[in-house]
């Protein structure tokens, strides 16, 4: 099985012999020349130190790396994202989201706040405890055994711990067992999942909210009573069925 590569890497490889536009295989890492480019790789490098002594003070560091270095060190992946909040606390038209999810009589404040609180609660546990397993699902992969696919521990642990806060499936309405939430606050759970480890990001997407949505949007009664409330629950998860001639079942094959 090739060995997967992590988020940072994904779409970059080694450089072509000759070609011309060397670029990094790994970010913040160049790629090492040869020879006469080599040398003068280096000479413009010393000149560039020579020129840059005493003048790299700390105020004059750009002012975004406070914002960067609380990202990368932040504990709640919800309030430790400014671009997040902001459009949480400043873009969304609430009212009118409240008025198709709860109803025009609900109370906007308190409802936004407490999906405020659900982002915050998910934020929580997104940072603390599924970014750290990211390089154990990676690095594990699928186990295959007699014939089975199954998903590894970290990643299993991961998709637990959603679903006993109630985010497997959040979007499915309060009727059939889930929270209710609007979709715009399931997606941005989402996007704290795929910052935190994005192969748990997918399964959670395509396991519990597509199929949950797909099955609420288009399905019969019948099968929303059946199907929404072990979605909603976590009990159960969808699956991609398809087949193309060019790749078979393998997705990410698909053009």
């Amino acid at each position: 099985m090739p060995r997967r590569r992590g988020p940072a890497l994904a779409g970059r490889g080694r450089p072509r012999r000759g070609a011309g536009s060397r670029i990094p295989a790994v970010p913040w890492r160049t790629v090492p020349l040869r020879g006469r480019a080599a040398a003068t790789d280096r000479h413009r490098a010393r000149a560039t130190r020579d020129r840059a002594r005493g003048s790299a003070r700390p105020d004059r560091i750009a002012p975004v790396a406070p914002a960067v270095l609380q990202l990368v060190t932040a504990t709640n992946f919800f309030t430790g994202n400014p671009d997040l909040v902001e459009v949480f606390d400043k873009v969304i038209p609430w009212a009118r989201v409240v008025g198709a999810v709860e109803g025009t009589s609900a109370d906007v404040a308190a409802t936004v706040s407490t999906w405020r609180e659900v982002l915050d609660l998910a934020g929580r546990y997104i940072a603390t405890e599924i970014a750290p397993r990211a390089a154990k699902v990676d690095e594990i992969g699928v186990i295959r055994e007699n014939g089975t696919v199954r998903m590894n521990e970290p990643m299993t642990e991961n998709l637990r711990g959603l679903a006993e806060l109630g985010l497997a499936s959040p979007s499915v309405p309060a009727e059939f067992g889930g929270a209710g939430l609007p979709f715009t606050v399931t997606m941005m759970i989402g996007e704290m999942l795929a910052r935190a480890d994005l192969s748990t990001q997918v399964q959670h997407g395509i396991g519990w909210n597509s199929p949950a949505a797909l099955i609420y949007r288009f399905g019969t009664d019948e099968q929303k009573a059946r199907y929404l409330p072990p979605l909603a629950k976590g009990e159960i998860m969808g699956a991609v069925a398809m087949t193309e001639p060019q790749a078979g079942s393998d997705v990410g094959r698909l053009t």
